[in-house]
């Protein structure tokens, strides 16, 4: 017995036809979906008063063709979208004092705005985006598959971008020793979200911004990011029962999409941080069913880190200070260094019984505040159980793993249906831990306790 994934060159590609070209798939349709998010606020709200509300509407249609000739499988395709999108946003201070404690640079014109002269935003804008693509796999040979091909993206919002993205890969098998290498080359283009685009864009919201006062800019637009990632890996087959796999990357992102914190309020927008560069090592053991027994171990490694400053959005906060720092090596909060996860799994197929015991051991996410950050300043806001979580000397979160058992049976009710009943114990020695501390985005978060859970399904055939 032995295991093969797509990677093995021929493995995902379609029987070679007869000469000349043979239809696979095409499909075309069209989709519409609208969005529509609004945060309540009321007078007795501390230390600010914030109302919005935001309908995001999305029209597009999508159409591809696949067909192959020969060694070739060609595949084609566009998508076309058009996404109108309406922000309102009302602002204003309850607590001045206590805004200025924790907001110490906000602008005069901002302390202006209080409930009987609140700060008021409207606005409507309709961006589009166009997407072309082709792509080839080629059998060249038994055992080398290529993979060639490009996309263009035309994105028209606030800005215009036009970007073309070649994705190029190659897989070579050697049948002596069972192994197959493997390279590709990729870009890639994202454009910004949507959420709060327009407040922090617009030119009534600049006057929020310190740098104002200092005759920096307050605003550069908010433009799609272009990533650039080269990888090298190899899968080696070990006996009939053991596949290994291991894969290298280096990512060059530049225009980081990142986020900001509209003062104490609510509300995020997107923001883009210079640049960013990341790298790491994927490795995963899979063990195919031997006497009811399967399973896989994976380890991976990864660094990322990024480059200040703020390129874009509104510059409040930590993004004026960082207009200071041009170039400057920061810290990006996904920056976990070892990851390493596992399973074992035994089925009994005549009773169609299965058991399953699987970890997770992570090293801990990046904290983002600076280095000489102490944990004496967090204490009383935090408790102790919460800090005692913290490196901040190495200003990460502390290492935790976490264990999981899971049971079933599935449950013959006739020759077309089954009943499948499940079993889930997760964080098995009830660990305490943090995933992230003090995120930008999602604040501290804790791990889940100890907890039970279960499911029925019901399969029909």
């Amino acid at each position: 017995m032995t295991i093969q994934r797509s990677s093995t060159p021929g493995g995902g590609g379609p029987t070679r036809g007869p000469p000349g070209p043979r239809w696979l798939n095409s499909s075309n349709c069209w989709s519409t979906l609208a969005i529509i998010d609004s945060l309540i606020s009321n007078t007795l709200a501390t230390p600010v008063f914030a109302e919005q509300s935001r309908h995001n509407s999305n029209f597009g249609a999508v159409g591809s063709l696949t067909f192959y000739r020969g060694h070739n499988t060609i595949k084609t395709g566009f998508e076309v979208t058009r996404f109108p999108l309406t922000e309102s946003f009302t602002f204003a201070i309850t607590d001045l004092n206590a805004l200025l404690e924790k907001e110490p640079d906000l602008t005069d014109e901002a302390q202006e705005f209080t409930l009987a002269h609140p700060f008021f935003f409207n606005d409507h804008r309709t961006g589009n985006e166009a997407s072309l693509y082709f792509q080839d796999h080629i059998n060249a040979t038994p055992n080398l598959t290529l993979d060639l091909g490009a996309r263009f993206d035309s994105y028209h919002f606030l800005v215009v971008k036009n970007f073309l993205s070649p994705r190029l890969g190659a897989a070579y098998r050697i049948n002596k020793t069972k192994t197959v290498v493997r390279s590709s080359f990729n870009r890639f283009m994202e454009t910004p979200a949507l959420e709060n685009l327009l407040l922090s864009s617009s030119a009534s919201s600049r006057i929020f911004s310190p740098a104002e006062e200092a005759g920096a800019p307050t605003f550069a637009p908010v433009r799609p990011s272009r990533e650039t990632q080269v990888d090298f890996g190899f899968q080696q087959q070990l006996g009939h029962y053991l596949l290994f796999d291991a894969d290298y990357y280096f990512r060059r992102l530049n225009n980081q999409p990142e986020i900001t914190n509209f003062f104490e309020t609510g509300i995020i927008f997107p923001a883009t941080l210079n640049r960013n560069r990341s790298k790491g090592l994927e490795t995963r053991l899979d063990l195919a069913r031997v006497l009811g027994f399967s399973g896989f171990l994976s380890y991976t490694n990864f660094h990322i880190y990024g480059f200040a400053p703020i390129t874009g959005g509104l510059f409040l906060g930590e993004a004026v200070d960082s207009l200071s720092r041009s170039g400057e090596k920061i810290k990006i909060e996904e920056d976990q260094r070892n990851t390493g996860v596992f399973e074992l799994r035994y089925d009994h197929l005549p009773s169609h019984f299965f058991v399953a015991f699987s970890g997770r051991h992570d090293s801990g996410y990046s904290v983002e505040f600076d280095p000489d950050v102490t944990r004496e300043e967090f204490e009383g806001e935090f408790p102790e159980k919460i800090l005692d979580e913290v490196n901040f000397e190495a200003g990460f979160v502390k290492p935790h793993t976490v264990l999981n058992v899971s049971l079933g049976k599935e449950f013959k009710l006739s020759d077309r249906t089954s009943l499948l009943g499940q079993f889930n114990l997760e964080n098995l020695t009830n660990n305490f831990y943090l995933i992230t501390f003090e995120s930008v985005f999602s604040g501290t978060a804790i791990g889940r306790p100890r907890s039970y859970s279960g499911r029925l399904t019901v399969n029909l055939k």
